[in-house]
């Protein structure tokens, strides 16, 4: 997530012991004890995910098909933009994630400064693709999905007001919906907190998905 580090990610971590999995948890560039000034939302960052995917081959031994990869928000964005990247990914699994940037950060400074804040939206779009040499339009997990061989599980809390839900529905409608599924949760969590507001839950809608979609999956 935003701001968030590899820590954040343990309480992901039981869903994945029973199953004898190597984990993997890295600091986005920027987050954590990683470098980096600028955060691109995932241009930038799915590279280092690719590079993470191969490290995690070469120390294990374990070919790609064996992998999965799951993120959260930002983390979950930067996913599923990785999976053009990574076609023969066992699965990606996307908590709460944004349809694209200009989307969230549109709704972001909305909500934080008020409508009049849109008269500013395209000269602060230069100025950071400038500052960070990024495209902002490249930025788009709902374009990226579309060339998705893996299978995929969106999960988005209903009453998520941070990360609308209705970014997980247009990420789901531009996907294969032959191996894509979406949960949206009626728990009353709020962004990215499923997994801590019912884990029973969440576990569930996991198994359930790699019961179908990866079956063998941590049997290996």
């Amino acid at each position: 997530g935003y701001t968030g580090t590899r820590y954040n990610m343990l309480r992901y971590a039981p869903l994945f012991w029973p199953r004898g999995c190597d984990l993997l948890m890295y600091d986005a560039r920027g987050h954590g004890a990683s470098d980096g000034r600028y955060h691109t939302f995932g241009y930038y960052e799915k590279g280092d995910a690719e590079a993470a995917v191969d490290w995690l081959e070469a120390q294990t031994g374990l070919p790609q098909s064996h992998i999965g990869m799951l993120g959260i928000s930002y983390g979950a964005g930067t996913a599923l933009q990785t999976a053009p990247l990574l076609p023969d990914l066992a699965f990606i699994i996307a908590d709460s994630p944004y349809a694209d940037l200009e989307t969230i950060m549109r709704y972001q400074a909305v909500q934080q400064y008020g409508q009049a804040v849109n008269m500013m939206i395209p000269g602060a779009w230069v100025a950071a693709e400038a500052m960070a040499d990024f495209d902002v339009a490249a930025v788009s997990a709902v374009t990226a999905v579309a060339q998705a061989q893996m299978p995929i599980m969106l999960i988005h809390s209903q009453a998520d007001e941070y990360t609308p839900p209705s970014n997980s529905e247009a990420i789901y409608a531009n996907s294969d919906h032959g191996r894509t599924v979406l949960y949206l949760t009626d728990w009353g969590s709020s962004h990215g907190a499923d997994i801590t507001n019912n884990y029973a839950g969440f576990a569930q809608y996991v198994d359930e998905f790699l019961q179908t979609y990866a079956p063998d999956f941590g049997r290996h």
